[in-house]
């Protein structure tokens, strides 16, 4: 009975992987400067227009519940940079109920890498960049004037990794379900 190997990379080596992806994508997406500066800046200007739009609501109405405007802001923040982080890292996971119905997932088992792995970080969605600066913006709009506001920045920060892995897991799990259905457009 043939046995059926299965790539294997330690930790070190799907990081430096992972960074490698990273930085090529950035070098293939910044050729087109315009674009790459473009989608960042419209997507920074998109999420402020909903920030005023929070301001405009909570001016009229003060609390809603327990919510205060500052905890929209950091719920705002910590959204933008989840999304961000996923879609900078693996900005193939939306597209990839496509992939799998389109039949382009083949490509991907062929190499050496980790097919799902390989297959999510082959793209880098430019406007994430525009959240993940928008996020860290906000949270330091938020708390950078308070006196613990560097504490209160890092848990945000850190909370906000495992939320892009979760967001990232679900898109995952849901482009899954291409392998069921076929066709997905």
């Amino acid at each position: 009975m043939a046995k059926i190997s299965v790539a294997k990379m330690s930790l070190p080596g799907t990081l430096r992987f992972i960074l490698g992806r990273f930085w090529l994508n950035l070098k293939a997406s910044y050729e087109y400067r315009a674009s790459f500066w473009s989608q960042i800046v419209f997507m920074i200007l998109n999420n402020a227009f909903l920030l005023w739009f929070w301001k405009l609501f909570f001016g009229q109405f003060g609390q809603v519940g327990n919510w205060r405007l500052d905890d929209v802001y950091l719920l705002d923040a910590m959204s933008a940079i989840a999304f961000g982080l996923s879609n900078v890292f693996a900005g193939s996971a939306m597209n990839l109920a496509g992939t799998i119905g389109d039949g382009e997932l083949d490509y991907y088992i062929g190499l050496p890498a980790p097919t799902l792995l390989h297959a999510t970080i082959t793209k880098i969605q430019v406007s994430a960049i525009g959240d993940l600066i928008f996020g860290f913006g906000l949270l330091w709009m938020v708390f950078g004037a308070k006196p613990d506001g560097a504490l209160h920045i890092a848990v945000a920060l850190a909370s906000s990794i495992p939320a892009a892995v979760v967001f990232t897991a679900v898109i995952v799990i849901f482009s899954s379900l291409a392998f069921f259905t076929g066709e997905t457009r």
